[in-house]
């Protein structure tokens, strides 16, 4: 038995001890007075002394508001952890909306599969990433729900015995306020004393049905609390299965992915040769190309020569003369402009050489190799 319970036993025993031999006492007093002159046996009362009394109500009082301020700090707590708890479930259902929203991401990034490959790696790195908090969110979760279910039953055993302690210091406190008013009242006060505790006990019985209310409504916490949990289990079983889609999903891009790479290693492999077979293409055409304009120049320029030469008068003609002429002609064969870049040491012979040239105007020529005959220049030399 505890210290303080004792103490208050032994004060309420030693309260009705009082209270009885002021009953005699007062029954006493009622009698004739014939009839109190006769001896009587004298009864021995116990004193309890007044601030004793007092004392020990002042205690009582104090651990029941103790009682009370504790309670009420333990409903705080509860409140608390409820509002903790709905808190974990919106964080739960964002968690659930950030998962969809990744699972459309991932769709939209699958369409760019082939195009984006760098971007399709990040994002499916990120995708697991988000999937492993999700998960580690879901479990920290489910942790504590199950911490919130333990320190809901914890928080009602304590409740069960604060109220079973708090009804024991009522009783006691009842008693002693009853022994006490019985100890200094006289007898037309324990009808008043009845009464109050019958309204103690109303007030008692409306206790308790708060108390069972309030039972009631926990029941109901931990019912809606199991709900959550049997919705956060399927919710659970639905993440699962994305995962298990994401990933199949993941292992067909891959497959494709793949397949892709390979026709693309064909198309670049046939491009390639492709395109090396076309460049060797056309160096041949280049080459035969420059050829062909190549004889086709050497052969005007030799029937330029020749048209040249039959333009050609000058009857003092020394053997062993010739020079260079540089011509300039028009697309057409027109000489434009002709001139001895090489003298041969006889200015007459150099300017009837100039004379001839504009003589044979237009000179042959041909469309296709006009560019690089525009300005010729070749050797003149009659005898040649």
């Amino acid at each position: 038995m505890k210290p303080a319970t004792f103490r208050a036993l032994t004060l309420s025993l030693a309260l009705h001890a009082l209270l009885l031999v002021l009953f005699g006492v007062g029954i006493e007093f009622d009698q004739p007075a014939a009839i109190a002159a006769a001896p009587t046996e004298v009864i021995h009362a116990v004193a309890v002394p007044g601030d004793l009394v007092a004392e020990e109500l002042q205690r009582l009082r104090d651990a029941d508001l103790e009682k009370r301020t504790a309670e009420d700090q333990r409903q705080a707590d509860l409140a608390r952890k409820a509002d903790a708890a709905e808190q974990r479930a919106k964080d739960a259902d964002s968690a659930r909306e950030q998962a969809e929203r990744d699972k459309l991401k991932l769709e939209a990034e699958r369409t760019r599969a082939e195009q984006e490959k760098r971007q399709l790696e990040a994002d499916q790195a990120r995708l697991t990433e988000e999937k492993r908090r999700a998960e580690v969110a879901r479990e920290q979760e489910e942790a504590r729900k199950q911490s919130a279910e333990q320190a809901l039953a914890a928080a009602q055993a304590e409740k069960l015995r604060v109220d079973e302690e708090k009804r024991q210091a009522v009783e006691e406190k009842q008693r002693a306020e009853e022994a006490q008013r019985q100890a200094v009242a006289e007898k037309q006060r324990i009808e008043a004393e009845k009464k109050r505790i019958e309204e103690e006990k109303r007030q008692a019985t409306e206790e308790k049905q708060r108390i069972e209310e309030e039972k009631r409504q926990a029941e109901v916490e931990k019912k809606r609390i199991e709900e959550e949990k049997r919705a956060a289990e399927a919710e659970k079983k639905r993440i699962e299965e994305e995962k298990r889609a994401a990933l199949a999903e993941k292992k067909r891009i891959e497959e494709e992915k793949r397949a892709a790479e390979a026709r693309a290693a064909a198309e670049a492999r046939e491009r390639a040769l492709a395109e090396a077979m076309a460049a060797e293409e056309a160096e041949r055409a280049t080459a035969a190309k420059a050829a062909a304009d190549a004889s086709l120049i050497a052969e005007l320029t030799a029937r330029i020569q020749a048209k040249v030469q039959g333009m050609f008068v000058y009857p003092d003609l020394r053997p062993g003369l010739s020079c260079d002429l540089q011509v300039v002609l028009a697309p057409d064969g027109t000489v434009l402009e002709a001139r001895v870049v090489r003298s041969s040491g006889d200015p007459a012979f150099d300017r009837q050489a100039e004379r001839a040239v504009l003589k044979a105007s237009p000179l042959p020529t041909d469309a296709r190799v006009f560019d690089k005959m525009r300005t010729i220049r070749f050797v003149f030399a009659p005898e040649g």
